[in-house]
């Protein structure tokens, strides 16, 4: 009796098939992804939000559809970008009808995801795996790859002097480039040459630790190019208004060369629960050429743009 209990047990155990993986980030209408294939985007779903707060989400189709009026609905449908706390995402659609990819992205990487670039990986990658019927090593493989995009893009690119030389430079943006190498470095020294008379006296009086270097190091990263503006003797370096977390950043020319005045910072920008940056709305300082086609709220929090 025990032996024939078995047996069935054993019928039934190797019958019934390994449970399918739900993943909420890999919507694979045509069920072509294996479970191994969606638990690795699942991964770089939360590599993509960690490392550079993108909202990464694939989805896979096989209908004869619109490709642009498809792909902008399931875009907003999916709330891509919702995750990131600056709005950032990106959806990566496989169609399988016409053999294509397709990505759809927030305004914020359209400088990071051209075109150009799109298709390429079409020309040159998936076009292989359409014909090989290779589908879900080919989305592994975009997978990866986009990942290996936006890392290129955010890393930092420092001036080729000395390393040991945080020197303020004649560019607003090499000047940026050498506080950030200050922060990787972790010189809290409030003497550094790239440093305003009155930004000195401030970071004399203050204790600026580690950590808060790191993790201003990291905002500055995942921010994109930003825009110069220039107005006599002084510069702001903004980002766009979308981006909320990434603060401008001033300066003040001295010599011939631009230093960070982050003590007009200090009294011109705060931030809120979520680390997003606002303008104090009562305090006069000489930068706010910057920001004359931006609107702000009561509070002080940009709310639209009528120009860059």
């Amino acid at each position: 009796m025990k032996k024939i209990v078995l047996f069935i047990f054993l019928v039934v155990f190797f019958a019934v098939p390994a449970l399918a993986w739900h993943s909420k980030w890999v919507h694979d209408e045509a069920e072509v992804l294996g479970n191994q294939h969606r638990s690795l985007i699942d991964k770089y779903h939360v590599l993509f939000l960690q490392d550079f707060d993108i909202d990464f989400q694939v989805l896979i189709n096989n209908k004869f559809i619109s490709p642009k009026d498809y792909n902008e609905k399931q875009f907003q449908k999916l709330n891509i970008g919702e995750k990131s706390s600056i709005d950032s995402g990106m959806l990566l659609i496989v169609d399988l009808a016409k053999e294509k990819l397709h990505l759809e992205t927030t305004p914020l990487l359209k400088e990071t995801y051209p075109e150009d670039f799109i298709s390429e990986l079409n020309t040159e990658l998936m076009n292989d795996f359409f014909k090989e019927k290779q589908i879900p090593d080919g989305v592994a493989t975009t997978t990866k790859l986009l990942f290996a995009k936006a890392k290129d893009a955010m890393e930092v690119v420092f001036p080729e002097d000395s390393a040991e030389e945080i020197f303020a430079k004649t560019d607003p943006k090499q000047t940026l480039a050498k506080y950030m190498q200050a922060l990787k470095e972790q010189d809290s020294s409030p003497n550094l040459d790239i440093y305003s008379n009155s930004t000195k006296i401030m970071l004399s009086s203050r204790t600026v630790t580690k950590a808060q270097m790191k993790n201003e190091l990291r905002t500055l990263i995942k921010c994109s190019k930003g825009k110069t503006f220039i107005n006599n003797g002084y510069s702001v370096i903004r980002y766009n208004v979308e981006q909320r977390k990434c603060a401008p950043y001033f300066f003040e020319k001295h010599g011939g060369k631009w230093k960070l005045d982050l003590a007009t910072m200090q009294k011109a920008i705060r931030f809120n629960m979520k680390n997003q940056f606002l303008l104090v709305q009562d305090f006069k300082h000489p930068y706010m050429f910057a920001f004359n086609y931006w609107n702000f709220d009561k509070n002080g929090f940009p709310i639209k743009i009528k120009l860059y």
